[in-house]
């Protein structure tokens, strides 16, 4: 009974004064809604930049030259012989490996049309790696075309309906300048590049049209490959896999354990959530000083109402009421308080979340975990700021309080 009554009495006392009380609950609804809004903002972009790396692949890996540690000399750069030798030596564990320095960009000129080519050099199984583009026609490069150095090339429909103004373009001829040389390339097949939910999220728009050729037409010894890239069997252990390429590259190149570095997808993934997570603490931090604030603002005002109240406590007193009974009453006064300025600023927080994630065009993403804490830390703020007004309300002589004018 003690509690319904104290809690009733509370609600009156709050909905004596209602824009006195909405005026204490702001620090906490501005801190509320700030810390949720944040992190919503934050979980949302770090989801959508999760699916990003799932779609590169969280079987990425690379190697390549530790550039902060060694100075490089020629012999540590890769050849296409180092690659496919690395490749023989895992067959099985790499699906899929190219190197550093096989992709240019090339400006075309097309029935009087001026565009931009991203000529990129690639392996066989391209498209068993590449989740964003898909064959619409004809092949991929194979590897034979590879090993041959065919003079083929697989064009994006964009190019094809340049070209012919359609996407009926297998057989055709597509000139290039690869390294100062001039290749007559036949078209193999037309593919279609869709963009990436990160570059979305960025607003990131690529005006050029990527085509792809096999990477054994770039001349490596004078691109100076320092780094090569590879996916490997999904099902191994990505740190076990990437640590024994290094090792092998080290072994074979006969070079010092420090020449090399190696770096998996998600060494890269965990970087960047330990940023984000750093970026979001020490905003949410600042924002948490709002709930300071507003707590400080609940004692200041709760102080003001003991000493507006102070007869009604000698009253109270005199009726039998014991000190705990009038620091109940009051403790639970400051906690509604912060209690409802709480869940106000959980649906401010919500809507700023929604806002966030609408212009960086992610998916909402937010934390149950976060809210329950935001409301039951509100609280507490609430318990702990109003507990000196209220032992200042206990302490109260009754016969002295009922003298109070």
């Amino acid at each position: 009974m003690l509690i319904k009554e104290s809690f009733l009495l509370a609600l009156s006392a709050i909905r004596a004064n209602k824009m006195r009380a909405f005026l204490t609950m702001l620090g906490i609804i501005i801190g509320v809604g700030s810390v949720i809004g944040i992190s919503s903002i934050g979980s949302s972009v770090q989801s959508a930049m999760q699916k990003e790396f799932d779609t590169i692949g969280a079987n990425l890996g690379s190697v390549g030259i530790d550039w902060a540690k060694h100075e490089s000399e020629p012999d540590d750069f890769f050849s296409a012989e180092d690659v496919e030798r690395v490749k023989e030596h895992f067959k099985g564990k790499i699906i899929y490996m190219v190197p550093d320095g096989v992709m240019k960009k090339e400006d075309k000129e097309v029935n009087g049309s001026k565009y931009q080519l991203t000529v990129n050099g690639v392996d066989r199984g391209f498209l068993d790696v590449s989740k964003d583009v898909k064959l619409l026609d004809g092949r991929m490069i194979t590897a034979e075309d590879v090993e041959s150095q065919n003079d083929v090339v697989v064009i994006d429909e964009a190019l094809a309906r340049k070209v012919t103004g359609s996407k009926d373009v297998i057989g055709q001829k597509l000139e290039l300048e690869i390294d100062n040389v001039l290749y007559d390339m036949t078209i193999v097949g037309v593919t279609k590049q869709e963009v990436s939910a990160f570059s979305k999220t960025l607003g990131i728009k690529d005006s050029s049209i990527p085509v792809y050729i096999p990477y054994t037409i770039f001349d490596l010894s004078s691109n100076y490959s320092g780094y090569i890239t590879f996916y490997h069997n999904p099902d191994l252990p990505q740190d076990k896999i990437v640590r024994e390429v290094k090792d092998y590259v080290t072994q074979f190149k006969q070079r010092a354990d420090s020449v090399y570095k190696s770096e998996s997808s998600k060494q890269v993934m965990d970087k960047v959530n330990g940023v984000l997570a750093m970026l979001s603490l020490a905003i949410g931090a600042i924002a948490g000083i709002s709930l300071l604030v507003g707590g400080i603002g609940i004692m200041n005002i709760m102080l003001v109402s003991v000493t507006e109240r102070t007869r009604e406590i000698g009253i109270r007193k005199a009726l039998g009421a014991k000190t705990g009974n009038i620091l109940f009453q009051f403790l639970i006064e400051s906690s509604i308080l912060s209690l409802i300025g709480g869940s106000i600023g959980i649906l401010l927080g919500v809507g700023i979340g929604k806002i966030g994630a609408h212009f960086a065009k992610v998916s909402l993403s937010i934390n149950p975990l976060v809210i329950i804490g935001a409301l039951i830390f509100s609280s507490l703020v609430g318990m702990f700021f109003g507990l000196y007004p209220a032992k200042r309300a206990a302490k109260l002589d009754p016969i002295e309080a009922l003298r109070y004018e």
